[in-house]
């Protein structure tokens, strides 16, 4: 359950993706006959072996390695504080200490083996449910770090109430069972954080535009508000007697009429309507977002979230930004005049040179000639500077250094000497100047508080920048926690710095005027964020807009008419221009402050006991956590270190019993056990049918400490067919061995995978009035050794039930040599090339061509036909199993709809697929008999082209008119006649998620381009699109 930007709430759902996971992982290759080229995917790449230690304290196991021992001691004390509260507020004590696990960086954290999810940069933390693990990186602020840390533990504290009572996992019932998700997060984010100006802005906006929701991405902030509500409402006490009924009864709407004695509808419904009375009147006393200047951006429009960093250009005509239009994070260039994209310079989060873009602290700068843009990436397990053409955007030069964690928000001086950047090393976010010319380094800032966002002066002798550092009377082993952050200005020659605003609230985003004798910023100092203008001569400081949403990252061009800044509007961020910027000083008095602002200082005055009875959270920025702790005596506190024990302890535990006459007794288990950093991880799967000889089992280890990641498996399986797809007679084949799995990611989008695996399959028939009880006979064991290799690359993005955007591609060798005891010996090629184009919001065409041949003294099968997870499947009905002995190394090639499983076979094949995938109903609602809301269902129009060749026939799939496919004119009652020729299908279908698994329909009509040849066939199956 992670604290960051939509990151959250993966832990309960992400139960069911495990347990799915692992049982995708408990089938051994040789079993898998689709046309999956291993996996597809994106990478999880363990750059480096961590070395890790431990930190023993009252609650909590902290594990840390090697290099960032301070940052693990504040993180004990963080977590002993910020559980000491958690605890009072709950009446809760935890049944065990918690394991939490600290990064030295986000870039670190991402390497992370405690999950086997992918972790983005929106990811700031998560609590992970089987071991109750909390996993946390610094990213520079000690402020966050806290703030994470405290989210996550209420999530563990949660966790061990609800799951952990009696000193273990629960029930599976139980684990398949979880709180709302509005109410996990919203009780983490209402017992961790004051309510703040970004929460208040998304709660306000969503109020007044109409689209507040208590799930998705406002859980954090939805949620924070109707519990803060309920407990000005009802009394705080309430929150935790809710949380402990919830824990023991498992229901939430009926724990909350319980403790209340109102319905959740009823509160949810009482809650909006505050809302509305408490934001709609900010209306008259604000401007609205397209009221403060000209929109240059449209993400309504546009179907994208965010368009951040604007960066006017030299000549003040062009700016450059940072956008998700094409939904991946990417650097465009637009008209200054009227928004016109000009070009895309960068495209991101597609390489390894861009694998992340930083688009939450995203920045850009100009070359001062305006040729070139500056900005930071991430470059596998580092962050890097880039400067790349500023007509082309290619890569000009890198600056990679590996002492930095991480690396934010360049600014090229005047002079293009020099670009003052943030770097991230050992604890502390300071500023540093390289040389564009020999790339030395100067250090600029060397202390513990969080600097962000420098910016030169127009005369290159200064820099301006905010921090949350205090220039005087402050302890220096006194870390940052909940300080004001504030404007200042560094002489760069001198090395003085200068406090420029004093302001209570957040005071960033610093940038000069022309002349240099004023700087532009950001400040919630009136609870909403607006842009500020401060005279350096007089030391005055005035508002520029008073705006009801708020504004962000201010650029001024360099002939003074213009500001640039992104706004949020309508839950997300556009590019605005103010012109004449100074007419828009507003009077001298501040601005009217928000209305929250306004409820606090009344808190503050009021001495009504329902106020009082909140839980300890306001004024949980005043903490002072040292590098040098004592405890309440005085005496300093002492941490003793000890090296990391490898320890397994389990994941899962799952088990099945079943008993009938005919088969007797019947038990399915598995078993997945790791390691407390899950670099080694071990999964047992048994199922027992009637006796030791038709069980399946696999044993399999991986190890994925670090690249290469490699594993084994030892393994025993059933597979049973009809020996024709007519007949009554059974064909079962054993199959026995191992594998030894060796995979390198060279990226997150790129990886080469081997293994080698040794089989031995037994062979049996088996009459139908037998029950595959007695074989009627067997038939030749089948032996091989196959050595396969697979070069894959996925930078898909995903909608809710395939892939939406990027490309992927696959190709694969497998090789079972000419030796000895192979039965078989043969040469499968296989590629795969997948295409995903955004065509508009939420609509997206699906291209893919797959290729194979095998060749050799035993060349493998295709078999081309059907769709893949078909339930309603049919087989060619001339098809034979006992007729085809190279079973064991064929294929299934799907989907090539409008055909039958196996309807097309030989050992060369050819596969097109195109679709077209489209919305078809946002959301449908049932009232009678039971209330039932689907949301997404997808449409798609279809059409697949398929052919096969070899055996000695040559590649001829075109006869006649067109595409001649293998159906007699009664279309699909009769058999096919097998030959070289090609099949296609047209046709139409849905898919919906339904949470564990995508269900697809699809209707297809065989074709030969020119006619419809035949009826048509229903397909219903599961499992994502291709």
């Amino acid at each position: 359950m992670g604290v960051g930007r939509g990151a959250g709430g993966r832990v309960i759902a992400g139960w069911i993706a495990m347990i799915w996971g692992v049982g995708l992982l408990a089938t051994p290759a040789s079993a898998q006959w689709w046309n999956e080229i291993s996996h597809f995917g994106r990478n999880k790449v363990n750059y480096q072996a961590f070395e890790w230690r431990v930190i023993e304290t009252e609650n909590f196991r902290v594990y840390y390695y090697q290099g960032e021992g301070d940052i693990a001691r504040v993180a004990s004390q963080m977590a002993e504080d910020a559980y000491a509260r958690i605890s009072r507020t709950l009446d809760y004590r935890l049944s065990q200490p918690v394991p939490l696990l600290v990064y030295d960086s986000h870039n670190d954290f991402e390497q992370t083996n405690a999950t086997w999810g992918l972790i983005d940069e929106s990811t700031l933390g998560f609590t992970e449910a089987f071991k109750n693990r909390v996993v946390v990186p610094f990213t520079g602020s000690y402020t966050q770090f806290r703030h994470v840390i405290h989210h996550e533990l209420v999530h563990a504290v949660m966790f061990d109430m609800f799951y952990r009572r009696q000193g273990g996992l629960s029930t599976a019932s139980q684990l398949w069972w979880g709180p709302p998700l509005w109410f996990a997060e919203g009780l983490a984010e209402y017992l961790s954080t004051d309510w703040t100006t970004e929460k208040n802005m998304w709660v306000r906006g969503a109020t007044i535009d109409g689209y507040l929701r208590l799930d998705g991405y406002q859980a954090y902030t939805a949620g924070y508000s109707l519990l803060r509500w309920i407990a000005d409402e009802f009394g705080a006490d309430k929150i935790p007697a809710i949380t402990r009924r919830m824990a023991i009864t498992k229901e939430p709407a009926a724990s909350f009429r319980a403790v209340l004695g109102v319905s959740l509808d009823d509160l949810q419904t009482r809650w909006e309507r505050h809302l509305k009375r408490f934001y709609w009147p900010e209306i008259e006393r604000r401007e609205l977002t397209d009221e403060m200047g000209r929109r240059l951006t449209d993400h309504r429009k546009d179907r994208n979230h965010y368009n951040f960093a604007p960066a006017f250009s030299p000549h003040g005509d062009r700016i450059a930004f940072l956008s998700d239009r094409d939904d991946y994070a990417s650097i465009y260039i637009m008209s200054a005049i009227d928004g016109r994209i000009l070009r895309k310079v960068v495209t991101g989060e597609r390489s390894s040179h861009f694998e992340e873009m930083h688009w939450s602290r995203g920045s850009l700068s100009w070359s001062p000639g305006g040729s070139h843009l500056v900005f930071a990436a991430k470059h596998h397990d580092l962050d890097a500077l880039y400067i790349v053409s500023a007509e082309n955007g290619r890569i000009q030069r890198m600056f990679r250094w590996r002492q930095f964690n991480a690396l934010f928000s360049p600014s090229w001086s005047p002079d293009s000497l020099n670009i003052v950047f943030v770097g991230v090393r050992e604890g502390r976010s300071d500023l540093y100047l390289v040389n564009t010319l020999t790339g030395e380094l100067r250090q600029l800032t060397d202390d513990f508080y969080d600097e962000i966002a420098p910016r030169w002066s127009p005369d290159g002798t200064r820099i301006a920048f905010a921090s949350d550092r205090v220039l005087d009377g402050e302890d220096s082993n006194v870390l940052p926690v909940g300080f004001d952050r504030n404007v200042f200005v560094m002489d760069v020659s001198a090395g003085v710095i200068t406090q420029i605003t004093r302001a209570e609230g957040e005071d960033s985003s610093p940038c000069w005027s022309p002349d240099g004798r004023r700087l532009a910023f950001t400040s919630d100092r009136n609870g909403i964020y607006n842009l500020y203008v401060a005279d350096l001569d007089s030391g005055t400081e005035r508002p520029l807009t008073n705006v009801i949403d708020g504004v962000f990252q201010p650029d001024w061009s360099r002939d003074g008419r213009k500001i640039a800044v992104a706004a949020f509007n309508v839950a997300g961020y556009d590019i605005f221009t103010l012109t004449d910027p100074l007419a828009k000083w507003q009077a001298d008095d501040p601005l009217p402050p928000a209305e929250f602002l306004e409820r606090r200082r009344e808190e503050a005055q009021s001495d009504s006991s329902r106020y009082l009875e909140r839980p300890p959270v306001s004024g949980l920025g005043h903490w002072r956590f040292s590098l040098q702790p004592h405890d309440s005596s005085g005496n300093p506190l002492t941490f003793v270190s000890k090296p990391y024990d490898v320890h397994f302890s389990p994941d899962l535990v799952s088990g099945l019993v079943m008993f009938d006459n005919i088969n007797g007794l019947m038990a399915q288990t598995m078993l997945r056990v790791s390691d407390t950093m899950g670099d080694h991880q071990i999964q047992i799967y048994t199922h027992i049918y009637r006796n030791v000889e038709d069980a399946d089992f696999q044993f399999a280890y991986y190890n994925l400490r670090k690249r290469p990641n490699w594993g084994f498996s030892l393994f025993q399986f059933h597979q049973y067919y009809l020996q024709s797809f007519a007949a009554t007679e059974w064909t079962s084949d054993r199959v026995l061995g191992g594998a030894v799995l060796l995979n390198y990611p060279f990226n997150k989008f790129t990886r080469l995978e081997t293994s080698l695996e040794l089989s031995d399959r037994e062979r049996a028939n088996f009459s139908y009035d037998t029950y595959l009880r007695t074989p009627v006979r067997r038939l030749p064991g089948v032996r091989t050794l196959l050595p396969s290799f697979a070069l894959i690359n996925d930078n898909t993005l995903w909608g809710v039930t395939g892939p939406t955007n990027g490309s992927r591609s696959a190709f694969q060798v497998k090789f079972a040599p000419e030796i000895g005891f192979n039965t078989y010996a043969y040469t499968t090629l296989i590629g795969d090339y997948r295409k995903y184009l955004r065509v508009s919001a939420d609509y997206a065409l699906a291209l893919r061509v797959s290729s194979g041949m095998s060749v050799g003294r035993n060349p493998g099968r295709f078999l081309l036909g059907g769709t893949s997870y078909w339930i309603n499947f049919h087989y060619t009905p001339t098809y034979s199993v006992t007729n085809d002995s190279l079973i064991p190394i064929t294929q299934f090639i799907t989907p090539l709809r409008g055909s039958r499983f196996g309807e097309l076979s030989g050992s060369r094949y050819a596969l097109a697929n195109i679709e077209f995938r489209y919305p078809l109903v946002r959301e449908l609602a049932w009232g009678w008999p039971l209330p039932i809301v689907l949301r997404n269902i997808r449409g798609i129009l279809f059409l697949d082209l398929g052919t096969v060749w070899g055996d000695g026939r040559g590649f001829a799939p075109f006869a006649g008119n067109g595409i001649k496919l293998n159906y007699t004119s009664a279309g699909m009652t009769n058999a096919p006649t097998r030959g070289p020729l090609a099949v296609g299908g047209f046709g139409f279908g849905w898919r919906m998620n339904l949470g564990v698994a995508v269900l697809r329909w699809d209707i297809a009509w065989p074709t030969d381009l020119d006619r419809t040849l035949g009826g048509s066939r229903q397909y219903w199956s599961l499992g994502a699109d291709f």
